[in-house]
C-alpha cells in the first residue's frame, strides 16, 4: 500500500509539471500582455522598461526556465496587473469558492443520496420514472442557463432572493442550488445504478432472510457496498464543482477563484491565470489519491501490488 502511494504521489508530481507547462504555452498563445497593461500612447523605450520589469523581454525559453525554477520554490510569480503575489491573490479568493462549492455539494448529497436510494428500491415505479427523468435534465441543461433561470424566477419575478453578490446566506443559495443540481443529477443515477447492482446480490437476500428491518437491509447491507463509485465520484465531483465554479460565479457576481480566472484572462495576466490551474491540477489529483486509499478502506478485499 505504501509503495503504491509513493507511485502515485510521483506520478502526480510529473502530472503537475506537466500542467505548468500545458498552461505556460497556452496563456502566451492569447497575445502579448503589453498590449493590455501598457498604455498604446507610450514610447517604445517605456514599453521596453517594462517588458523587462516583467521579465517578458526574455526568449521564452528562458522565460520558461524561471517559471519552473520559481514553482519549484513555491513562487508562482506576481500579477502583472497588481503586482502582486499570483498565488496570494488566488488565496484571498479561495475561500469564497470553497464556500460555494461546499454549500452545493451539500445540497447535491442531501438530494441526490435518498432519492438515488428510493429509486433503486421502488425500480419500474412512477416516482422512479420522474427521477430518472430529472437526473436527465439536471445532466443536461447548462449551468449558465440554470442560473440565468433561477435569477429570472428567484430575483426578479419573486423577489424573494438576491440576484447575485456575497452578502449573506441567502446570497448562495441560487448558485450553491445551480451548481447543486448539476452535482445531484450525476450522482442520483450513479447510485441508483449502484444500488441496483447490490439489491439483487445473495448477501442482501440472506440478510432478509434473517428477518432484518428493510431500511437496515437497504442502508447497512445494500448502501455500504454501492457506495464505493459514488464516493469516487462525489470527490471527483468535489473538485469538478470547484473548477467549475467559474460559471456560476460569473452568472451571480460571485467574488472567487472563477470570477478572478475570467478577468485574469482578459487582461492576459498570465502568472494568476497559471496559478489557478496549477492548484486546481493539484486539488485533482490530491483527490484522486484520496479516493484510493478510502477504496481499500471501504472495500478490504481490494489490496494494491
Amino acid at each position: 500500500m505504501q509503495r503504491y502511494i509513493l507511485g502515485r504521489f510521483i506520478q502526480g508530481i510529473v502530472s503537475v509539471i506537466l500542467v505548468a507547462t500545458t498552461v505556460f504555452i497556452i496563456v502566451r498563445m492569447t497575445g502579448n500582455p503589453l498590449d493590455v497593461i501598457t498604455d498604446p500612447r507610450i514610447t517604445e523605450q517605456e514599453r521596453q522598461a517594462v517588458a523587462e520589469r516583467l521579465g517578458l523581454d526574455q526568449p521564452v525559453i528562458v522565460q520558461y526556465g524561471r517559471y519552473i525554477a520559481s514553482l519549484a520554490q513555491g513562487d508562482f510569480g506576481k500579477s502583472f496587473q497588481s503586482q502582486r503575489p499570483a498565488l496570494e491573490l488566488v488565496i484571498e479568493r479561495l475561500p469564497a469558492t470553497i464556500q460555494l462549492t461546499t454549500a452545493a455539494m451539500f445540497v447535491a448529497l442531501v438530494i441526490a443520496l435518498p432519492v438515488g436510494v428510493y429509486a433503486a428500491v421502488r425500480r419500474g415505479s412512477t416516482l422512479d420514472a420522474v427521477v430518472r427523468l430529472l437526473a436527465f435534465s439536471g445532466q443536461s441543461a447548462p449551468p449558465f442557463w440554470t442560473g440565468i433561470m433561477a435569477i429570472w424566477i428567484f430575483a426578479v419575478i419573486l423577489g424573494v432572493l438576491p440576484c447575485g453578490g456575497r452578502s449573506g446566506i441567502q446570497s448562495i443559495i441560487l448558485p450553491a442550488a445551480t451548481m447543486g443540481w448539476f452535482g445531484a443529477a450525476g450522482i442520483i443515477r450513479l447510485t441508483r445504478s449502484s444500488m441496483l447492482d447490490v439489491l439483487g446480490s445473495d448477501y442482501i437476500t440472506m440478510a432478509r432472510a434473517k428477518g432484518l428491518p428493510e431500511w437496515i437491509v437497504i442502508w447497512k447491507h445494500g448502501f455500504k457496498n454501492a457506495a464505493i463509485p459514488v464516493l469516487t465520484y462525489c470527490v471527483l465531483l468535489f473538485v469538478l464543482l470547484l473548477s467549475g465554479a467559474v460559471v456560476a460565479e460569473t452568472v451571480f457576481a460571485w467574488p472567487g477563484v472563477g470570477r478572478l480566472m475570467i478577468t485574469s484572462v482578459h487582461n492576459r495576466d498570465f502568472p494568476v491565470v497559471q496559478a489557478v490551474i496549477i492548484l486546481v491540477s493539484i486539488f485533482y489529483i490530491g483527490a484522486n489519491l484520496i479516493v484510493d486509499i478510502l477504496y481499500a478502506w471501504l472495500n478490504p478485499k481490494i489490496r494494491y501490488q
